[in-house]
C-alpha cells in the first residue's frame, strides 16, 4: 500500500511540474528573445563607464562596469557649470564689465596656472596619418601679433573619399575610404588623427568604412558632442550621438539617441536636444525637433508641421514642386541642419536648408516666435535696400553673434554663389537686413554642407568642405576642401586646403575653431600709480551661446597670489571686459601677472609691470619671492 502511495505522489508532483512548464515555457522564450534582440540592438551604444550626474538621485540606474576593450567612458560636468562650488548661480545677462574689488588680509596663497598642452593621440593607421599630412597645405599664414596665433586649433571629422565617381548627383555621396576625427593648428601641424567608433552593428556590416561624423561642437572647454552614421538621405535611422573627453581622447561614448546634423546639450537637465525626420502619408518627410534624456526616452517634441502657416502662401509652388521631383532633397520638406538652444531664456533657433528660412521657437512650449527667409514672415533687405524673395539659398550653420545678430554659410544653391552673410533681425519692426556679404570664387561653390563660425577676434571661419568645384562645362567634379578665415573688411588673414591625392579626395561638414587656453590681452602692461586699476580683455577658449564662468588672478611672478574674483565669460565668444582694482601695494616697481581661468581649471596670462607710488603700503605677498 505505501509503494502505490509513492508512486501516485510521484506521478501527481511530474504531472504538476509538466503543467508549470507547459504554460510558462511560451513567456520564458519570448521574454529571452526579447531580451537578446535588445541586446543585438544596443550592443554598439552601452557607454562603457556611467555617467556621473551631478544628483545622483535623479539619475537613471545605468551600467558602470567597461563593457569595450577601448574603455570608452565620460567624465562628469559636460558643460559649463551654471554655478562655481559656493557661489550664487551666474546670471545669463551679465554685464561685459566685471570691476574687481580690492581684498584685504591675502593668505599669500601660492598658485600654479595650468597651461593646457593638447596630447598627441593617434589610433589611425601610419600611411593614413600621412596621407592626411600631405594633404594640409596652408596657402595664407596670419599676419604676426594677432591674438589667435598661439593656441589656435581646428577639430573636424574628415572624410576620405573615392576621386572616380564624378558628377553633382554623386559627388557629395561618394564612396568611402575612411573617416577620421582630426585636430590640427594654424600651421597645419596634426596633433589627434582618431579612428572614431561605429555607431551600430548595422552601420558597421553595411558599410566597415562609412561613419560620417556631423555637429561637432563643444559642451564645455573638453568634451565635445556630435554624431556618427552613414545614412545621406531620410530618416537618418544610423545616426547615434556621441560625447568625446578630448583631454582623454580614449574617451567616447556612444547613445542610443536618432538623431541628424546637429544636437545640443543641456547641463542643467542633462538633456539632448536633436532633429529626427519621419516620413508622412504625403509622399514627404517631416521634420521633429526632440529634446531627450541620454537613455533616448523622449521628454518634448515639436512638429514642424507647426512651420505650414508661414509657408501657406508658398505651399501650391512647393507641392508643385514636390510632386514632380522624385529626389530626396524633394522629399525631405524641411531639413534642418542646426540647432541653437538657449535654455536660459527658453527658446530654440533652428535653420531650414529647403526651406530658405530660420526660425526661434518657444521651448518647451513650441511657439513659432518668427521666421527670417523666403518661408519667413520677416521684410528681407539686401546691402542695397532692395527688398528680394530671400536672403540665403539652402543655407547651413546658423551661428547666433548676439544682439539678434546671425551669421550662415549662404551655399548659394540658386545661383551656384556661396557666401558668409551676417543677418540683423528686427523683432519689433519685424525687419531682416543684411549687413555682411563675402562672396567666394565661382570655383569654390558649394551645393551642399558648408559653416562658417566667428572667432574670437572678429573674424569668420568658413567650412568649404564639399570638396568639388566647378569646371569649364559649368560641372560639379571632385576638388579641394577647403577653409578660409576672412575679417570683418573682408581681409583674408588664413586660409588651408586638402589636396586630394592620385586615388582619393577629401570633405567633410563643418569645423570647429578652439583653443587649448582661454585668451588675454591688455592694451596698457605699464602702469605708474598710487591705486592701481589694471584693464584686460579676456574670451574663453571656445564658442558658446551661454555664459560661462572663469576666475581672474592677480599674482607674483612666483605664483602667489595677491588678489582672485570670480568672472563670467560672455556668450557669443565675444570680448569680456574686466577691470581689476589692485590691493595696496609696495613702494617700488614691481612685477605682476594677471591670469585669467575656465571652468575646466586652464589658465592663460599677461605681465604687468606696475610702479607704485604709495608710501604707506606693506603686502606681505610681494616679500614672497
Amino acid at each position: 500500500v505505501d509503494s502505490s502511495l509513492v508512486k501516485r505522489g510521484v506521478v501527481l508532483l511530474c504531472s504538476f511540474v509538466m503543467l508549470v512548464v507547459f504554460f510558462t515555457l511560451p513567456f520564458v522564450s519570448r521574454s529571452r528573445q526579447e531580451e537578446e534582440e535588445r541586446q543585438d540592438q544596443e550592443e554598439s551604444f552601452r557607454p562603457a563607464a556611467g555617467i556621473v550626474w551631478k544628483d545622483d538621485s535623479a539619475a537613471p540606474k545605468r551600467r558602470t562596469k567597461p563593457e569595450t576593450s577601448r574603455g570608452y567612458r565620460v567624465s562628469r560636468c559636460w558643460s559649463c557649470p551654471t554655478q562655481e562650488p559656493g557661489q550664487g548661480p551666474v546670471a545669463p545677462n551679465t554685464t561685459t564689465v566685471a570691476s574687481l574689488t580690492p581684498k584685504t588680509g591675502a593668505n599669500c596663497v601660492k598658485k600654479v596656472f595650468r597651461k593646457r598642452v593638447l596630447p598627441r593621440y593617434v589610433t589611425v593607421s601610419p600611411q593614413e596619418l600621412k596621407d592626411i599630412e600631405d594633404a594640409i597645405h596652408i596657402d595664407v599664414f596670419p599676419s604676426s601679433g594677432l591674438p589667435h596665433l598661439e593656441g589656435a586649433n581646428v577639430l573636424m571629422s574628415l572624410w576620405k573619399k573615392c576621386s572616380h565617381i564624378t558628377g553633382e548627383a554623386n559627388c557629395g555621396d561618394m564612396t568611402y575610404q575612411s573617416v577620421t576625427w582630426i585636430v590640427f593648428d594654424w600651421t597645419g601641424k596634426v596633433l589627434m588623427a582618431v579612428d572614431p567608433p561605429y555607431p551600430s552593428q548595422a552601420s558597421k556590416d553595411k558599410n566597415p568604412v562609412f561613419r560620417r561624423g556631423k555637429g561637432l561642437k563643444f559642451i564645455n572647454a573638453t568634451h565635445v558632442v556630435g554624431l556618427l552614421g552613414s545614412a545621406v538621405q531620410p530618416p537618418y535611422r544610423d545616426y547615434r550621438l556621441f560625447v568625446w573627453n578630448m583631454d582623454q581622447p580614449e574617451e567616447v561614448s556612444l547613445y542610443k539617441v536618432h538623431s541628424h546634423h546637429d544636437v545640443e546639450y543641456n547641463p542643467q537637465t542633462h538633456h539632448f536636444l536633436t532633429f529626427t525626420t519621419q516620413p508622412t502619408s504625403y509622399g514627404y518627410s517631416m521634420e521633429w525637433i526632440d529634446e531627450v534624456d541620454a537613455t533616448g526616452q523622449i521628454v518634448h517634441r515639436w512638429n514642424a508641421s507647426a512651420l505650414m502657416e508661414y509657408v501657406a502662401l508658398h505651399e501650391a509652388k512647393l507641392r508643385k514642386q514636390f510632386n514632380r521631383c522624385h529626389s530626396y532633397e524633394c522629399r525631405d520638406r524641411i531639413h534642418g541642419n542646426t540647432l541653437a538652444w538657449d535654455w536660459e531664456n527658453g527658446y530654440v533657433y533652428f535653420n531650414s536648408r529647403h526651406l530658405d528660412a530660420f526660425y526661434k521657437l518657444e521651448w518647451p512650449g513650441g511657439r513659432v516666435v518668427w521666421g527670417v527667409g523666403r518661408t519667413g514672415h520677416f521684410t528681407l533687405h539686401d546691402l542695397h535696400g532692395r527688398q528680394p524673395n530671400s536672403l540665403v539659398y539652402h543655407a547651413h550653420q546658423l551661428n547666433l553673434l548676439g544682439n539678434n545678430r546671425f551669421a550662415l554659410f549662404d551655399n548659394g544653391r540658386m545661383n551656384t554663389f556661396s557666401s558668409t552673410v551676417v543677418i540683423k533681425v528686427d523683432e519689433e519692426e519685424q525687419q531682416a537686413y543684411l549687413e555682411f556679404r563675402y562672396g567666394y570664387p565661382h570655383s569654390n561653390y558649394q551645393p551642399a554642407m558648408g559653416g562658417v563660425l566667428r572667432t574670437p577676434t572678429g573674424s569668420f571661419l568658413a567650412s568649404l568642405g564639399y570638396g568639388c568645384f566647378l569646371n569649364e562645362f559649368n560641372t560639379v567634379q571632385p576638388g579641394n576642401a577647403s577653409i578660409v578665415e576672412v575679417t570683418p573688411e573682408k581681409q583674408k588673414v588664413w586660409e588651408m586646403h586638402f589636396a586630394p591625392g592620385e586615388k582619393h579626395g577629401w570633405m567633410y561638414y563643418r569645423v570647429e575653431r578652439f583653443y587649448s587656453n582661454p585668451l588675454i590681452q591688455a592694451n596698457h602692461t605699464t602702469l605708474k600709480c598710487e591705486h592701481c586699476e589694471i584693464h584686460v580683455q579676456v574670451w574663453n577658449s571656445y564658442y558658446s551661446i551661454h555664459p560661462c564662468p572663469g576666475r581672474v588672478y592677480v599674482a607674483t611672478k612666483a605664483g602667489y597670489v595677491l588678489h582672485t574674483e570670480a568672472i563670467v565669460f560672455v556668450p557669443y565668444w565675444q570680448q569680456t571686459d574686466v577691470r581689476i582694482g589692485l590691493p595696496c601695494i609696495d613702494y617700488g616697481t614691481h612685477v605682476l601677472i594677471v591670469a585669467v581661468e575656465n571652468e575646466a581649471g586652464y589658465s592663460a596670462h599677461v605681465s604687468f609691470t606696475i610702479q607704485s607710488t604709495s608710501r604707506h603700503c606693506r603686502n606681505p605677498c610681494l616679500n614672497k619671492w
